[in-house]
Formats: structure tokens, C-alpha cells, sequence
């Protein structure tokens, strides 16, 4: 336990900036804990009654286009043991963002899991998850308060494989999408294309950011040493 506090009091933020970014990181833990806690809640999420519902847009949705067909092949036949991975991952995305610990893959998954909750039509409050999520991955909100004792991913690990995804989904997105026009901001397809691209973005500006860190330690070392 000290050994935590010890950790803990290490990684307190040191300016104002990250001490912003902790609200968001606070926001979206809390936001997939009450996810969690909703669906535990529901035992039409354990024999996956409401997974079936929820895929086959139920709730007043429309899936992109080819979702459907997706889903009533690979994830409708097992609604149940997908309703439990559901239920699972967000109270572990959650913890995970919440505690620091592999604070950017939690938050990968984390847009996946927002990605599907689109393609299956539902845009709110997943389109806000995913640009919250896409705002923190690769910030320094992941190094406050971090119980993480081997320290933050690196940006390849979960890089490439968010940057590939996203790729397939901005692809998928703008082909299932409707005309452009001021109805698009309800179209699913359009909105996983356009936060598809922002991801992308996100991604190779941290890309950036953790090549420029790994040229300039070096030289710093270099620098040391002539010092001395």
C-alpha cells in the first residue's frame, strides 16, 4: 500500500494542462463504470435478449449498411456470451482509465467498443466517448496519478493496430454513407468516418510527439556526457 501512495504521489500533475485532462480521464472512467453498472443490472444483458435487441436496431436505430448481416452471422447467435464480454470490458476500460493502469490500451479498446455501439446505429453517447477517449490517448492525462508500474504503453502497440482499424472504418463509413447534407450529422456511417479520420489524426500526432521524445534523449545524454 505505501508502495502505491509512493507511486501515486510521484505521478501528481505538475501543470495546469494535465490537471484539465484528469477531468476528461475521470469522465469517461465514471462513463463505462455506469455503462457497467446499468448492465449488470439487467439480466437482459446476461442471456443477451438486449444484445439481440440492441444489434438488430431495436432501439430505434439503423445499423450501417452490412452491419446487420455482420452481426445476425457472428454475434447474434452467441447475443449471450457477447452481452458478458460487453458487460466485462467496460467495467475493465474503465478501472483501466480510471487507475492508470495500461491507461492507452484501455482507451483502444475502449474506441472499439464505441465503434461497434455506431455501426450497430447507436451514435449517442458513443460519438462523445470516442472523441473524448481519442483527446486522451497519448496525453499526458495517462502518466497523473498512474498505478501503472511499468509506465505507458508504447505509442506502436496500440498505434498501429487503432491507425489500422481506422482505416477500415473510415473506408467502410464513407461507402455506407448517405449524400452529404445536414441530416449526415444523424447518419451513423458518416459520423464512424468522420471520428474514424479524427482518430487517425490523434494517432499519428502522438506518432510525432513519441519520435521527436526518442531523438531528443539521446542528444540530451550526449549533451550530459560533454558536460562532464
Amino acid at each position: 500500500m505505501s508502495e502505491l501512495l509512493t507511486r501515486l504521489r510521484a505521478t501528481r500533475p505538475t501543470d495546469q494542462a494535465t490537471t484539465h485532462l484528469l477531468l476528461l480521464r475521470a469522465f469517461i472512467a465514471f462513463g463505462w463504470l455506469r455503462a457497467f453498472v446499468d448492465k449488470i443490472g439487467n439480466p437482459d444483458w446476461w442471456d443477451g435478449t438486449a444484445v439481440t435487441h440492441f444489434l438488430r436496431g431495436g432501439a430505434a436505430t439503423t445499423p450501417i449498411h452490412g452491419f446487420a448481416a455482420i452481426a445476425d452471422r457472428f454475434l447474434v447467435p452467441a447475443a449471450a456470451q457477447v452481452g458478458w464480454a460487453v458487460i466485462i470490458l467496460e467495467l475493465a476500460i474503465g478501472l483501466a482509465v480510471l487507475t492508470g493502469f495500461r491507461f492507452d490500451i484501455a482507451l483502444a479498446a475502449g474506441i472499439g467498443l464505441a465503434a461497434v455501439f455506431i455501426m450497430a446505429g447507436q451514435i449517442n453517447p458513443a460519438t462523445f466517448y470516442i472523441i473524448i477517449q481519442v483527446a486522451l490517448i497519448g496525453s499526458p492525462a495517462g502518466d497523473a496519478y498512474s498505478i501503472d508500474p511499468v509506465g505507458r504503453t508504447p505509442v506502436h502497440r496500440w498505434g498501429l493496430p487503432l491507425g489500422i482499424g481506422a482505416v477500415a472504418m473510415a473506408i467502410w463509413g464513407t461507402a455506407a454513407a448517405g449524400p452529404l447534407s445536414p441530416s449526415s450529422v444523424g447518419d451513423p456511417a458518416a459520423v464512424l468516418a468522420f471520428l474514424s479520420l479524427f482518430a487517425l489524426a490523434a494517432i499519428w500526432f502522438a506518432w510525432q510527439a513519441a519520435t521527436a521524445t526518442a531523438v531528443t534523449l539521446p542528444r540530451e545524454r550526449v549533451r550530459t556526457r560533454t558536460a562532464h
